[in-house]
C-alpha cells in the first residue's frame, strides 16, 4: 500500500508543480529593486526608506511563524498526521529563533539550538519514513514544505555571505536574509493551511476529522460522559 502512494505521488509531480521555489529568488530581486531605487544603496545614506523596511520585515517574520506554529499545532490536534506532528515541532523552533529575548544569555543559546532540533526532527522523520508516505502523497502540502526548507535554506547562505562576490550585496545584506526569511516563513505557513483534513488512525488508515474524534480517546470520553455517540450528532 505505502509503495503504491509513493508511486502515485511521483507520476502526479512535474517540474512545474514546484513553481513557489521561485518565492525566495523573487524577494531577494525585491529588496535590490527596493533599495535601489527606494533609497539607494550607499551605507551612508541614512534614508528613512531603509530603516522602514528593516522595521517591517522584522515586525513580520515572528508574527508568521507564531502563526504557522499554531495552525500546524491545531492540525496535528485535529488529524494526528504524522507529517502534521514533525511540522509542529520545526515550526516552533523556527518560532523560538525569530522572538527577541531580553535575556542577553539565554538569546544566543535559543538561536543556536535551532540548528541541532531541526536535525533531530530529520532523523525523527527518517524514522518515520514509513508512517509519512502516506501524508507525503498530498502534493500541495509537500511542494509548500519543500519550499518552505529550500528558501530557508538560502536565508542561511545570504546570512553566511555566500553571495558577498554579488556587487552592492554588502549594504543590503540584513534586508535580503530578513526578506528570504519572511519568504519561508510565508511558504511553512501556506503549507499549514492547505493540504487535506484527513484523520490519521493508529493503523495507519484515514478518516474523516469527525470519525476520528469519535475513535479517539477524547470522542470516547465524550460518548461515555453524555452517552451519546457519533450517530446522536448527526
Amino acid at each position: 500500500m505505502s509503495e503504491s502512494i509513493t508511486e502515485n505521488m511521483r507520476g502526479r509531480l512535474r517540474w512545474f508543480h514546484f513553481w513557489p521555489l521561485l518565492l525566495g529568488p523573487a524577494a531577494v530581486g525585491l529588496i535590490a529593486l527596493a533599495s535601489r531605487y527606494y533609497g539607494g544603496i550607499d551605507p551612508s545614506n541614512a534614508d528613512l526608506n531603509h530603516i522602514r523596511l528593516d522595521t517591517r520585515l522584522d515586525w513580520l517574520a515572528p508574527r508568521l511563524a507564531l502563526a504557522t506554529a499554531f495552525l500546524f499545532w491545531v492540525r496535528c490536534m485535529g488529524t494526528r498526521n504524522p507529517l502534521h506532528m514533525v511540522l509542529t515541532v520545526v515550526a516552533g523552533t523556527l518560532l523560538l529563533r525569530e522572538l527577541h529575548w531580553s535575556d542577553d544569555n539565554w538569546s544566543p543559546i535559543i538561536k543556536n539550538s535551532a540548528p541541532p532540533i531541526l536535525i533531530v526532527c530529520g532523523i525523527w522523520a527518517w524514522i518515520w519514513r514509513d508512517l509519512l508516505k502516506r501524508p507525503l502523497a498530498d502534493r500541495r502540502h509537500v511542494v509548500w514544505v519543500i519550499t518552505a526548507a529550500a528558501t530557508f535554506l538560502l536565508a542561511q547562505f545570504i546570512e553566511r555571505r555566500v553571495f558577498r562576490f554579488v556587487p552592492g550585496e554588502g549594504p543590503i545584506h540584513s534586508k535580503l536574509e530578513e526578506a528570504v526569511e519572511v519568504a519561508g516563513h510565508l511558504s511553512l505557513l501556506i503549507a499549514a493551511l492547505i493540504g487535506r483534513w484527513t484523520y490519521y488512525l493508529p493503523n495507519g488508515q484515514t478518516c474523516s476529522i469527525s470519525e476520528g474524534f469519535w475513535a479517539g480517546p477524547t470522542g470516547q470520553l465524550w460518548a461515555r460522559l453524555t452517552g451519546k455517540g457519533p450517530k446522536d450528532s448527526d
